[in-house]
C-alpha cells in the first residue's frame, strides 16, 4: 500500500525546554504540529491557557536578509551556472548564532544603503524635474524671484499654444496698457512670457492675458536666474551621482558575504517554522501542549526525543472520525509517477486501492507513444539527467525531473520501435552527404502503415479502462459490497469484452455482450422500489455505453500526437534541405535543425505529459479515485540556498 501508516501524537512539556524539543524534531523531519482547536475548550480551561503569541521575529529577520541579498543580486550579481548544486552546509555551521546575528549587521548595514540609494535617487529624480521646469527661462537673465520695483512689476507664467496666437505686447498696446508680454520660450505645448507693467495697470494687463489662457508661475524657494540655478543643479546632480556610485560600491564592498546571509537566511526560515508551530501549541505558566502526526515508523526515533527532553507523551492510532495527512510511497521506479497522483489530488488515508503502480506503467507507455521518438527521448533523458546529477535538486523538482528522465527513455524505446530518429533525419543527412541511409523501424512505421498504430492505441485504452473498472470493483469487494463489484463492474465487463470481441465473427461474444446488457437493465436500478423506476435506471445505465465508446475514443490521441511528432520532424528536416547541399545548404540545415527540434522536442514534450495526465485523470481516475487527503506537512530543515548535512549529536 502506498499510504504510510500514520500515528497521532499527543505532548506536554516543560515551556523551558520547548525551543529544543522543536529543534529536534525539526532535525528528524518526521513530525507535523496541527492548530489547536479552541473551540473545544471550556471555560476552566480557556482561563489557563495563554492566548498563542505571534513570535515575528526570525521572520521579519529572514525578510530583511532576503531583501540584502536582492540588493547583492541587483548592483553586485553572482554568475552561477543553472546547474550549480545548493552549497553543502553543515547544521552547526547553519545554525552558529553568532554567524546569524554577523548576517544580520551586515543585512541591517546594506538595508541603510539601499535606503541611500533610493533617497539619492529620488534626488537626482527631483533634480532632473527642477532643471526641465527652469530650462525654458534661461534665455532671460532676470532673476527669478524678482516681482518689480516701487513703479512697476514683474510676472512670469505660461499660455498655451493656439492654431492662431496673439502677439500679446501688440493686444497690450491697442487698448494702450503701459505694459510688455516678453516670449522668452516656446516649445510644442505653450509659450513662456514675463508680463512687465506699471503696478496701477497690472489687473488690466493680467486680464488681456488671461483670456489668452495665462497661467502665472511661481518660483519658490529660487533665487537668481534660471542659468544660475540650473548650473547649481547641475553640480547638485554630479555630487549625487558621485554619492550613488560611492555607495553602490559600499554594496558591491559586501558581495563576499552573500555566503554567509544565505546560509543565514535558511536558518532563519527554520526558525521561522519553528516560531509559527510555536505559536500554535497551547501554553500555560510552566507547560506546553501540543498535537500532531508522525509515520508509524519513526515512531521510536520522535519517542526518544521526547524522552530525551523530559516529555510527557503518548502514540494513538487514529479515530474513524480523525482523517490524518497523506504520505505516498512507492518504489523508487515508481515513486516519480505519484507526481501525477499528487497533482490529481492525495487519496483520502483509508483509500484501498493504490493506483500508482498502473499510473507508472500506464504513463510511461503513454509518454512515450505521444512523444514517439527516440533521439527526442534521448535528448529529455540527457537534459534530465545532467540537471539531476549537477544541480541535485530536492523535493517536487526531483521527482518531475525523474518522471521526464523515465519518460525520455520511452519515447527512446517506442521511437526505435517505429524508426522515427528526428523524424527521417539520418536518411536526408545521408542523402546530403550523397549517401543512402535507411534506418527501418523495429516494429513498423506508423506513418505508413496507421492503422496499426490506431489498433494499439484502442487496445491499450480498453486495458487502461478496465484496469480502472477492476480498481472500483476491487474497492467495493474489500468494503464488502460484493453485489456491487458484480452488478456495476462484472455486467460492464461482460458488454465491453462482448462488444470488442464482435469484431472476432464469433457469436459467443454477441450473447456475452446481450447477458452483459440485461444484467446491467435489471440491476441499475436495484436501489428503486418500483419496477418501472428500475427499468428506467436500467435503461439509462445502458445509455453509458456511449460513454465508454467516447472514452475509448480519446486514446486516438496516442496516434494522432505520435504521427505529429514524426511529421513536424519531418517538416524540419525538409525545410533545412531547400539550399541543397553546399556551404549554405550545410548552414541553412544545421540552422533549422537545430532551431526546428528544439521546437518540435519542447512542444511534443509538453503535449505528451498534458495528454498523457488527462488520459490518467479523466479515463483511468474517473472510474474508482476518490481523492480528498491531505499533505503530511512536518517540520523539517526547508532551505532554499544551502544543502543541511545533518551532523551526530
Amino acid at each position: 500500500m502506498a499510504i504510510v501508516k500514520m500515528k497521532r501524537l499527543r505532548v506536554i512539556m516543560p515551556s523551558r525546554v520547548q525551543k529544543k524539543v522543536l529543534r529536534d524534531l525539526t532535525r528528524l523531519g518526521c513530525v507535523e504540529i496541527e492548530n489547536p482547536v479552541y473551540a473545544e475548550m471550556d471555560e476552566d480551561m480557556v482561563q489557563v491557557i495563554q492566548p498563542p503569541s505571534a513570535v515575528t521575529d526570525a521572520a521579519r529577520a529572514r525578510t530583511e536578509m532576503i531583501a540584502a541579498l536582492e540588493a547583492l543580486d541587483r548592483y553586485a550579481p553572482d554568475k552561477k551556472s543553472f546547474l550549480t548544486p545548493r552549497r553543502e552546509v553543515k547544521e552547526s555551521v547553519l545554525f552558529d548564532e553568532e554567524s546569524i546575528e554577523q548576517a544580520k549587521d551586515i543585512s541591517a548595514r546594506i538595508g541603510g544603503i539601499v535606503r541611500q540609494i533610493n533617497e539619492t535617487k529620488s534626488l537626482v529624480g527631483r533634480i532632473a524635474a527642477q532643471k526641465a521646469s527652469l530650462e525654458p527661462w534661461t534665455a532671460s537673465d532676470i532673476p527669478l524671484e524678482y516681482t518689480g520695483g516701487k513703479e512697476h512689476s514683474a510676472i512670469f507664467g505660461v499660455i498655451p499654444i493656439t492654431e492662431n496666437p496673439v502677439d500679446l505686447s501688440a493686444a497690450l498696446a491697442e487698448k494702450s496698457i503701459p505694459a510688455i508680454a516678453d516670449v522668452v520660450h516656446s516649445d510644442k505645448e505653450q509659450s513662456y512670457i514675463i508680463l512687465v507693467s506699471y503696478k496701477d495697470a497690472q489687473e488690466e494687463a493680467l486680464s488681456v492675458l488671461k483670456a489668452e489662457g495665462f497661467s502665472q508661475t511661481v518660483f519658490k524657494d529660487v533665487h537668481g536666474t534660471a542659468a544660475e540655478n540650473i548650473n547649481q543643479l547641475e553640480n547638485e546632480a554630479v555630487t549625487a551621482e558621485e554619492k550613488l556610485q560611492q555607495l553602490e560600491a559600499e554594496i558591491v564592498a559586501l558581495a563576499p558575504q552573500r555566503d554567509l546571509l544565505e546560509q543565514s537566511a535558511d536558518a532563519l526560515n527554520v526558525e521561522s517554522l519553528r516560531e509559527a508551530a510555536m505559536s500554535s501549541m497551547l501554553h500555560t505558566e510552566k507547560t506546553t501542549y501540543f498535537e500532531g502526526w508522525t509515520p508509524q515508523a519513526a515512531e521510536d526515533a520522535v519517542a526518544q526525543v521526547l524522552e530525551k527532553n523530559g516529555c510527557a507523551y503518548e502514540f494513538t492510532d487514529p479515530t474513524e472520525m480523525e482523517e490524518p495527512p497523506v504520505i505516498l510511497k512507492n518504489a523508487r521506479l515508481i515513486q516519480p509517477f505519484s507526481t501525477i497522483t499528487e497533482m490529481y489530488g492525495l487519496p483520502k488515508y483509508r483509500s484501498i486501492v493504490d493506483p500508482n503502480p498502473i499510473v507508472a506503467v500506464s504513463y510511461f507507455i503513454f509518454f512515450g507513444i505521444m512523444l514517439s521518438d527516440a533521439l527526442c527521448g534521448l535528448v529529455l533523458s540527457v537534459i534530465t539527467f545532467i540537471i539531476l546529477k549537477k544541480k541535485k535538486p530536492a523535493g517536487m523538482m526531483k521527482q518531475f525531473l525523474t518522471l521526464f528522465f523515465y519518460c525520455g527513455l520511452s519515447s527512446l524505446i517506442w521511437g526505435a520501435l517505429f524508426g522515427s530518429w528526428f523524424g527521417n533525419a539520418p536518411s536526408v543527412v545521408a542523402t546530403m552527404l550523397n549517401k543512402n541511409l535507411v534506418v527501418p523501424p523495429i516494429w513498423f512505421d506508423p506513418l505508413a502503415e496507421p492503422m496499426k498504430i490506431l489498433v494499439l492505441s484502442v487496445v491499450l485504452g480498453v486495458i487502461h479502462l478496465m484496469l480502472g473498472m477492476g480498481c472500483s470493483a476491487y474497492r467495493q469487494i474489500r468494503e464488502g459490497n460484493i453485489k456491487d463489484a458484480i452488478f456495476d463492474t462484472g455486467f460492464w465487463y461482460m458488454i465491453l469484452i462482448g462488444g470488442l470481441g464482435l469484431f472476432t465473427g464469433k457469436k459467443i461474444f454477441m450473447y456475452i455482450a446481450i447477458l452483459g446488457a440485461i444484467g446491467v437493465l435489471l440491476t441499475a436500478g436495484r436501489e428503486k422500489k418500483n419496477i418501472f423506476s428500475k427499468l428506467t435506471s436500467g435503461l439509462g445505465a445502458l445509455y453509458g455505453v456511449t460513454g465508454y465508446v467516447s472514452d475509448i475514443l480519446s486514446y486516438t490521441r496516442l496516434m494522432a500526437l505520435g504521427l505529429c511528432t514524426g511529421v513536424i520532424a519531418m517538416v524540419m528536416n525538409t525545410l533545412g534541405t531547400l539550399a541543397g547541399n553546399g556551404i549554405v545548404g550545410w548552414i541553412l540545415f544545421l540552422i533549422v535543425f537545430a532551431v526546428g527540434h528544439t521546437f518540435n522536442v519542447a512542444v511534443s514534450t509538453l503535449g505528451a505529459f498534458v495528454h498523457s495526465m488527462r488520459l490518467e485523470f479523466v479515463e483511468f481516475f474517473g472510474k474508482f479515485y476518490i481523492s480528498g487527503g491531505k499533505p503530511f506537512k512536518p517540520l523539517f530543515n526547508h532551505t532554499k540556498y544551502t544543502q543541511v548535512i545533518k551532523e551526530e549529536i
